[in-house]
């Protein structure tokens, strides 16, 4: 059996492999909390919005999203809070 050390480890281990994929990553990615606030932002993402990722932790994802778009994406984030599944894509603004 593994021990704890072992486990946390390998925990680590994959952790930086997936850190190291997410921000090689071609795609932009974030990562918001239940408040819908920027806690992540690869590298990617923040050179396709023009911010420095520092810039971009703590904000709202709403702030990003052109004001016209921002009722459906609340929406979209409601039905993610209340655990339903559903793809839709968005613009950001320029």
């Amino acid at each position: 059996p593994a021990t704890a050390a072992v486990i946390a480890a390998r925990l680590q281990e994959s952790e930086e492999r997936y850190r190291t994929i997410v921000d090689t990553a071609l795609e932009g990615v974030v990562t918001i909390n239940a408040d819908a606030v920027i806690t992540f932002a690869n590298a990617r993402m923040a050179e396709i919005l023009g911010y420095e990722r520092s810039d971009l932790i703590g904000r709202p994802i709403l702030s990003l999203i052109p004001e016209i778009e921002r009722e459906e994406h609340r929406r979209q984030l409601e039905l993610r809070r209340q655990g339903t599944s559903v793809a839709f894509s968005t613009h950001v603004m320029e």
